[in-house]
């Protein structure tokens, strides 16, 4: 089968073009998110050894360096070539800081386009790939400087700005792909008439062998094969502003036998006048459109089916802890939608099919399911006993954006933990990738979200800490007005700078070094009313740390990152009045946990009994738990963090009490909710 297939075009992601072919597989931009979309939905990625981008934005890239640690796990995998515009080489070195390995390679090629006419990018025996590359004119270098006392009260800090407006118009190019040419078809009554049988005869004139008859006359392939018919093709186009609309010109004349055009193009330049001109007046009528977006209006229910319906049974043990999102406004426009599918020849069916396109499960399949289940009425119905207590006041409240280790799965995105302070804003503790799109599904008014956030914190180099930060300092560009504080150690910082130094996405941030945070003391004061943060060396990887904030209402809040168990942490904890620890392994993998410098569940415990913390809550889980770790041996039932739960700090009591039920439904012997 040959067919094209739409992958990710969820909020906060952006959309891919996966081309399947008979012994191959293309991708056509990664964007962020797209390991744990193929996950979710079960898209094989062996065979994959060509990823095409369209530009350098991180909707367009943010997806590579978690796509290519998640083909360096597949047994047959050795390299991924990377082609994209001019750049592309310096983008692949910065990500091999955190994005690398030994055994496999990750690959540049530079697009060399001038000029309109198109050049040869890949020719193999399945596709032929060109590309026509577009900048309306030279960009200048971004801003990057130091600051100074008259900019801000943070010395200590760096400001990374990028140009308002338009004035950096990004080179982006456009890919036209021609299938192989198809066999021409065999004539088995014309075979029969030359005197041959059915059978290996047959089979050989369709491979192209000569044939012998009975009487001994040799037949040709060409006499009874007609000739091969000619390959369709399709474009993919991306255009990120209004001024690279007039450069895309006639494309379609470089297409022979077009059967469709990808329009990558983001909804605010394909809606304009020029746009719909453009296409309108481009291509022959006949050719299929498919349009791909990843507005925010999109419902995300049926995209995220399996994690939105554990989601919904946990909102029914515990609604507070577990908010179900807002319905997403209906989305009016002819969307091509994720999973939708586009059928070329040789198929029996061709064109755009949507039997893949996932549905969200019905609340009503769900309830029946949790009646179904022994016991998980009764459990639930004590949770609900236990959470009648009432609390006033305000406190402090926690929002986990992603509690799984490494890459993310369908159940747990990687790290990230929004904590919001009362009367004051947000901080983000870590920001790993599809970070944006939890928080687009976690609340309501992602612009709200972002003028309220402060604060970035991360806590160590590894990807599934910080590379969503990019999207989300785009985002926060877009709706904020005031420069964004990123306290990261030197690795990260270096990253962000190389990327957003021939990148055209635009960003506006203070970037700090974790152990300048002392320095940070007035900022933090005035704008959080943060007494402290204390940014501790743990035990992972070099330059890895947690870190203490105090307040000034007296509340003492400690986050680990990743560490074995740390005595430093606990120190500088003490008297916590929450720890937020990770608990990678459970028990039986203790000695996993002290070769990858991970706690395990045990562990971690220990460390919140040893600081005097309060309350514990364990996160980061390794991805083999798909819903609930296990939690043996321990005298009180732990806090245990999923996907979006928000919790207050003086309602953490009630956690505990969800356990029996939420074991019940999501342990490894629970009745399956059928997708």
């Amino acid at each position: 089968m040959v067919y094209l297939q739409i992958l990710g075009a969820a909020p906060g992601s952006s959309p891919s073009v996966y081309l399947c072919t008979r012994f191959k597989r293309y991708l056509f931009n990664a964007g962020e998110g797209i390991q744990r979309f193929c996950a979710m939905h079960r898209v094989r990625l062996v065979r994959l050894a060509d990823v095409f981008l369209t530009g350098l934005s991180i909707r367009q890239f943010g997806g590579v360096p978690g796509l290519f640690m998640t083909l360096a796990d597949i047994d047959s995998f050795d390299s991924v070539t990377l082609h994209g515009p001019v750049h592309t080489d310096a983008v692949v070195a910065a990500a091999r800081s955190f994005a690398s390995n030994p055994q496999h390679t990750l690959q540049a090629h530079v697009i060399d386009a001038h000029g309109r006419e198109p050049v040869a990018v890949l020719n193999d025996d399945e596709v032929s790939v060109q590309a026509i590359a577009f900048s309306p004119r030279r960009s200048p270098r971004k801003r990057i400087r130091d600051i100074d006392d008259a900019d801000v009260d943070l010395a200590a800090a760096e400001l990374l700005s990028t140009p308002n407006g338009d004035a950096h118009t990004p080179c982006i190019v456009a890919y036209i792909v021609r299938l192989a040419d198809l066999p021409g078809k065999f004539d088995p009554a014309k075979a029969r008439g030359l005197g041959l049988k059915p059978g290996p005869d047959f089979a050989g004139l369709i491979r192209g062998e000569p044939a012998t008859t009975d009487d001994g006359r040799v037949v040709q392939p060409c006499e009874v094969v007609g000739p091969p018919r000619p390959g369709r093709s399709f474009i993919i186009v991306d255009c990120p502003t209004v001024d690279h609309v007039a450069l895309l010109g006639d494309v379609a004349r470089h297409a022979p036998h077009l059967a469709a055009v990808v329009h990558l193009t983001p909804d605010d330049v394909s809606a304009t006048t020029a746009y719909r001109s453009w296409q309108a007046g481009t291509f022959p009528t006949g050719v299929q459109h498919l349009r791909c977006s990843a507005t925010i209006n999109l419902d995300t229910s049926a995209t995220f089916a399996p994690s939105n319906a554990v989601h919904t049974m946990l909102h029914r043990v515990c609604p507070e802890a577990f908010p179900l999102a807002r319905p997403a406004l209906p989305d009016m426009s002819p969307l091509t939608h994720a999973m939708a599918r586009f059928q070329f020849p040789p198929n029996k069916t061709t064109g755009l099919l949507l039997d893949d396109v996932p549905s969200a499960i019905p609340t009503d399949a769900i309830d029946k399911h949790l009646a179904g289940v022994d016991g998980v009425g009764a459990a639930i119905r004590e949770a609900h006993d236990a959470q009648s207590l009432a609390t006033s006041g305000e406190s402090p409240e926690l929002t986990f954006l992603g509690t799984g280790a490494a890459a993310p799965s369908k159940y747990r995105n990687s790290s990230g933990i929004d904590l919001m302070v009362p009367g004051s804003g947000r901080i983000l503790l870590d920001c790993g990738e599809g970070v944006l799109g939890q928080i687009v599904r976690a609340f309501d008014d992602l612009p709200g979200y972002l003028r309220s956030l402060r604060c970035v914190w991360i806590s160590h180099k590894h990807a599934d800490h910080h590379v969503g930060l990019v999207s989300l300092l785009r985002a926060h560009r877009q709706y904020a007005d005031a420069p964004l504080l990123v306290v990261a150690p030197v690795q990260v910082r270096q990253w962000v700078r190389q990327f957003l130094s021939v990148s055209p996405d635009r960003v506006h941030c203070h970037l700090a070094d974790v152990t300048d945070a002392p320095d940070l003391s007035s900022w933090l004061r005035t704008h959080l009313q943060i007494t402290s943060m204390t940014s501790v060396p743990v035990l992972h990887c070099r330059d890895s740390f947690g870190i203490v904030l105090t307040h000034e209402r007296g509340w003492k809040f400690v986050y680990s990152g990743d560490t074995r168990p740390c005595p430093a942490l606990i120190d500088a904890g003490a008297g916590a009045t929450v720890l937020v620890h990770e608990a990678t392994f459970d028990d039986e993998l203790a000695d996993e946990a002290v070769l990858k410098r991970h706690s395990t569940m045990s562990e971690a415990l220990a460390a919140g009994r040893a600081m005097g913390a309060q309350d514990t809550i364990l996160t980061h889980f390794s991805q083999r738990y798909a819903k609930v770790p296990k939690a043996d041996g321990t005298t009180r039932p732990p806090c245990v963090a999923f996907d979006l739960m928000r919790v207050r700090f003086d309602r953490l009591h009630v956690l505990p009490s969800t356990l029996v039920a939420v074991d019940l439904l999501l342990n490894d012997n629970a009745p399956k909710l059928t997708m």
